[in-house]
């Protein structure tokens, strides 16, 4: 059986591995569900987007420009579930 310290580490690692370029993680919460059966991990993260309208020069200084620049990075948030034998057991989104 692993440890809260453990399951941290595990969501992590597994949030690294199938979301590379998130970056700013920070941990949320953590908790043992109703049944005793898993570790909640809610992680929080940057994640640039797609900035599709390709911005560039003297437009990027605009106002609107930075509005779009701004919307092209996201604030995700997921809850990890790793089981207390360490196995990790998938993730869903937090609606925030």
């Amino acid at each position: 059986m692993i440890d809260f310290e453990k399951a941290i580490k595990i969501a992590n690692e597994n949030l690294s591995k199938l979301v590379p370029d998130a970056r700013n993680i920070a941990l949320e919460a953590v908790e043992i569900s109703d049944d005793n059966g898993v570790y909640e991990v809610g992680l929080s993260y940057d994640q640039h987007g797609d900035d599709s309208l390709d911005i560039s020069g003297d437009s990027r200084k605009s106002d609107l420009g930075r509005i779009f620049g701004m919307m092209a990075y996201r604030r995700k948030y997921k809850i990890f579930l790793v089981g207390k034998d360490g196995k990790f057991k998938g993730f869903r989104n937090i609606n925030k």
